[in-house]
């Protein structure tokens, strides 16, 4: 995914990369509640596997997600766009 600096954005651009952003923001949370409930499910029935540990793996990438997603949105409340 390449860099895109939000400053020089239009409004418009910036609208619409603050609705992709939220939207695969939103996708990546859910996914890793989904796989956090799957992890929970195998430890509760006493089957650690390699799967198990793969929440803790995608949290990194969901936590630089919500990074993104802050950053976005403080630029929307510059503009005062949101």
């Amino acid at each position: 995914m390449k860099k895109i600096n939000l400053t020089e954005l239009t409004n418009e651009e910036l609208l619409k990369e603050a609705k992709k952003r939220k939207s695969l923001f939103t996708i990546q949370c859910v996914i890793f509640i989904i796989m956090s409930m799957m992890s929970i499910i195998t430890i509760v029935d006493k089957d650690i596997k390699v799967l198990t540990f793969l929440p803790i793996a995608f949290a990194g990438i969901t936590i630089a997600a919500w990074q993104q997603h802050q950053l976005m949105e403080k630029e929307l409340e510059l503009r005062n766009l949101k």
